[in-house]
């Protein structure tokens, strides 16, 4: 009954390394409740774990995301179920929402709050969570293909410590490609009107026009002297990194016609490699 009260969750889509944590923390400053329970990368905890567990459920993961076609062709009754029996219960509220909010969420003080979560694994599970809050509002956020398997390639290796082992940066682009084409076939899903694709170069570019056109897309009441303020959040020099080496700007050349690189309109042409000479 306490869903009632608020309007539909914001989900923030894409894939790993795009910017989604960047999206995240923007849209917490705009005033979208995103949880209580943030990891590191402004990932709810709470609905990372129901994400693997309905990934686990068609046999997939998030870097094995094969099998998660399945969501495409339509969530199976057990996914929805299951979904239920976790989101419409007290121990949400206290997992995702902390004591603070739940209590007043069972007060009935929260009425009209924005809120929702960032997971890249939204991705993957997207037609799931559209049947539990088919009104939700859906932010696509999206990155150069090159960038995003460079810096997956840099995660994994650091985790395991060790360099000679994880990623290669054509299993991490492939991976990439996968998430940007169950991204779009997911997204479809969702009216034009709810839905906003951000890529992460723009959003670097322009903040303030972009953090106004999410302010415009969730119906919020930041003002101009808050989104101002939210700029100063953004690092613009992380735009294209791939301009920043000769071999990275060599991978980018033979991948920028790759169909998912022209689809996102990732292929600037000679473009690219002026400014890099420049």
């Amino acid at each position: 009954m306490f869903l009632s009260t608020l309007p539909p969750p914001v989900i923030v889509v894409g894939c790993h390394r795009s910017g989604t944590t960047l999206v995240s923390n923007l849209l917490q400053g705009l005033g979208v409740f995103m949880g209580a329970d943030l990891e590191e990368n402004a990932e709810s905890i709470y609905f990372i774990t129901l994400n693997d567990e309905l990934l686990k459920m068609a046999n997939a993961r998030w870097d094995r995301p094969e099998h998660a076609r399945k969501f495409v062709e339509g969530p199976s009754s057990g996914w929805i179920q299951h979904l239920k029996a976790r989101v419409h219960s007290r121990g949400w509220l206290q997992a995702y929402w902390g004591q603070h909010w739940a209590l007043r969420m069972l007060l009935g003080a929260c009425r009209g709050l924005r809120w929702g979560w960032k997971d890249p694994r939204n991705t993957l599970t997207l037609p799931v969570w559209l049947s539990l809050f088919p009104q939700a509002r859906v932010i696509i956020v999206t990155r150069n293909g090159v960038d995003v398997a460079t810096s997956l390639v840099a995660r994994e290796r650091g985790q395991l410590r060790d360099a000679a082992w994880g990623l290669a940066f054509e299993d991490a682009f492939s991976l990439w490609e996968e998430y940007v084409q169950l991204g779009l076939a997911n997204t479809q899903r969702v009216v034009e009107q709810r839905r906003l694709g951000l890529r992460y170069e723009d959003l670097l570019e322009d903040p303030g026009g972009w953090l106004m056109r999410i302010r415009s897309f969730l119906q919020l009441q930041t003002t101009n002297s808050q989104i101002s303020a939210l700029c100063a959040m953004v690092d613009s020099t992380r735009s294209r990194r791939y301009l920043q080496s000769p071999e990275l700007m060599e991978r980018y050349n033979a991948c920028r016609r790759r169909p998912s690189m022209l689809t996102l309109g990732f292929d600037y042409g000679d473009s690219a490699a002026v400014a890099h000479r420049s």
